[in-house]
Formats: C-alpha cells, structure tokens, sequence
C-alpha cells in the first residue's frame, strides 16, 4: 500500500466510518491479496465491527507474509488479549513495542492490561502512561491508570486522575462506583450522594449506581430515600439477598423492627450461608424484650461464626452476650469466644472492652483493669469506648 493510500484509510476509521474503509482496503486486496499493510488494517475493520476471530484470520495472513512486521503482531496480540490469551498477547505486544518507534497507543494499553493481570503494576503503568502521552484525552486509559495507582497504593493520585477519566468518559458507571466507594471509606457520604446522583445523570436506572446511592444516602442520614432505592431495586430484583439485607438496615435504621426482621429471614432464605446476614439479624434480635429473641440472636451469631470462622464481629457480640445477659450468661465460653475476636481483630478496642467486662464478671479484676487501661491507651479507640473503660476501671477499683 501506498502511503497516501494509508493515510487515507486511517483517516476514515479515525471517523468510524468503517464499511467506507472495508470498501478501499477490499479493492486493494482484489489487485494484490499479499498486500501485508492491506491484511492488517482489513483485521482492525474486522475486529472494530466485533468479528475477533475474523479480525485475527487476517493477521496471521500477514505474518505469513511478513514474519516481522510489528504491527500485524501487535494487532495479533490485542486480539489475543480481547480473546482471553494474555501470555502469548503478552510476548507479541512486547516484541512489536520494541520493533517500532512509535508503537500505537493500544498495544501499550494492552501490554499494561497484560502486566496487571500478573500484578506487575509498575511496569503497566509505564505503558499506560505511554499510550496517555499520545492520547491523553482517552477515558479508558485514564481509568486504567487510576486503577494502577490504587493497587500501587498511590491512592490520592489514583482519585485525582479517576476524576479526569469521568470528565472525559463519564458514561462509564465503575468509575462513579469506585469514586462513591472511596468517599464512603472516608465517611465523605454527602460527597458520595452528589457524585452517584451525576453519575446516574450519564446511566440512567444504573442498578449497581442506585444501590451504591441508596447505601451512601443511608451514611449521609437520609434514611426515607435511601429506603426509597432500595424498595423500587427489590421490587425489581426480589432474589437478590444482599439488596434484601441493605434494605433491612434502612428499616433497622428507620425504626421499624418487624419489618427489618421480615426482610432478613427472607434474605436467607436465599442465601443462608451468609454469615453477615445471621450476625445483622443476631443484632436486631438481642434489642426485642424477652427471652426468646434474645436466644434466637445467641444461634444466629453461633451460626456466622461456623459459616466464617474469621468473623470477629460476630465472635466478639457472641462474647458479649453470653457475659452481660443474665438468662444466657456463659462466663467461660464467653472469654473464650471473646479472646478469639480480640486475637482475629489483631486487638481491636471494642473486643478488648468487653474481655474486660467478662473478666471483671468472673472476679479476675487485676486482669479487667490491666485491659481497661490498654483500651484507654489504644489509639483506634473511640472517645465513648475510653469513657466505658474508664467507669469499668473505676467500679472495679472502689
């Protein structure tokens, strides 16, 4: 092919305007079918309209011919990626990056692709900021990269550029979702709202943005439309246990117990393995006056710990329990199951309080003491906890 000839080709897919393109490639191909230039960009028509496997049909036809040419492997090995084959896409995208000058900013992007599915994120960031340097208004690569700075855990970076990629592609719902989530961790819920409330804007009846909306209008104390959200997304998704438990929350929240507890029992119906589910509905139980919820909640938070036996928080309310309600009280399996959560939480302050209060139940006071002062001294714990270690320190003492 004649340069004028690819100039001219290239300007019509950079315009999308692809049967155009097919139409001049194939009338180029009719007069020379070995035509190595002709085969690769008549692959990239092929793989731009959704035919992968035609698309690489044609690039092996052009390293038939041309063994070495670099583009025809780096297409090759795009293909390859997009066709789940990321160890050879690796080696041709590496061989034709070092084989041309300038190599195409979409072999770079997914030579970065491939280094991240083996974690070595350095190196894929590198490419992506190689394929930015020539396309740095490209939506995509700048996602790319705010993921690669968070798994390098150069997160505040990763946020600033995942705020360009929006700019740039704000259709693209996991950048809105990843965005709300890190406001979330850093109790920035307000933040959170507006963001999801632009993000569905661009994604209309977006489940995943609406459900993230409904959990960040819930943290901003909006519990009405957060419980709004999640009624209309269980109406349309009613077999889905975890929208089912995040609507039980906002009536925990909202003061309606009956109906909390409703919604939970059905959640595990659909999911009875979910140990969060059991320790949430273990927590409304033990608020509901006699004896029976209060032993409903005792097997719902022993359940959580045989599904997930990691589960401190269930270990910990489970210790809890089983030391301060007079009609279950276990002293011994309560400093049992609460040392355990102390040790899984790697010594959280809130398990620690209450391996206190169990040893100052079982008479063990110098212990008990010993523990209040660490939960005073710990520098994770909460004001209200200190003030609870200190009155628990101090009835001991007098």
């Amino acid at each position: 092919m004649e340069n004028a000839d690819i100039q001219r080709i290239e300007a019509l897919l950079d315009q999308a305007e692809l049967q155009q393109a097919l139409n001049q490639i194939d009338g180029i191909l009719n007069q020379n079918p070995t035509d190595g230039d002709a085969l690769v960009i008549k692959g990239r028509i092929m793989g731009a309209g959704g035919d992968l496997k035609k698309a690489l049909e044609f690039m092996d036809q052009a390293l038939a011919h041309r063994p070495d040419d670099p583009m025809a492997k780096g297409y090759k090995g795009v293909l390859l990626f997009e066709l789940q084959q990321p160890a050879p896409a690796e080696v041709l995208l590496a061989e034709a990056t070092r084989g041309l000058e300038k190599s195409p900013a979409p072999f770079h992007y997914t030579l970065a692709r491939c280094y991240g599915r083996l974690e070595r994120h350095t190196q894929a960031l590198e490419h992506v900021d190689i394929a930015l340097a020539q396309e740095p208004d490209n939506g995509v690569y700048l996602y790319a990269k705010a993921q690669l700075l968070a798994d390098l855990d150069q997160v505040d970076q990763a946020l600033v550029v995942l705020g360009e990629s929006i700019k740039v592609w704000p259709t693209n719902p996991d950048a809105w979702l990843i965005l709300a989530r890190a406001q979330l961790n850093l109790n920035e819920a307000a933040d959170a709202v507006k963001n999801l409330q632009e993000g569905l804007k661009h994604n209309p009846d977006h489940p995943e943005l609406r459900e993230s909306l409904a959990n960040a209008s819930l943290g901003a104390g909006n519990v009405p439309k957060a419980t709004e959200i999640l009624e209309s997304l269980c109406r349309e998704f009613p077999s889905n246990p975890v929208l089912l438990g995040n609507l039980a929350l906002c009536y925990v929240a909202g003061q309606r117990p009956a109906d909390a507890e409703t919604i939970y029992h059905r959640a595990l119906e659909l999911n009875p393995q979910d140990a969060q589910l059991h320790f949430q509905l273990a927590g409304l139980l033990e608020q509901a006056p006699g004896d029976g919820p209060l032993r409903s909640a005792i097997e719902h938070l022993e359940r959580a710990i045989t599904l997930d036996p990691d589960y401190w928080p269930a270990f910990n309310d489970l210790g809890r329990l089983l030391t301060t309600q007079a009609e279950v009280q276990d002293l011994n399996r309560a400093l049992n199951y609460l040392q355990k959560a102390l040790d899984l939480s790697g010594h959280d302050p809130a398990p620690m309080l209450n391996l206190a209060l169990c040893q100052a139940h079982r008479k063990e006071n110098a212990l008990a003491i010993q523990l209040c002062r660490a939960v005073h001294s710990h520098p994770l714990a909460p004001p209200e906890l200190k003030q609870q270690a200190a009155k628990l320190s101090k009835a001991i003492s007098a």
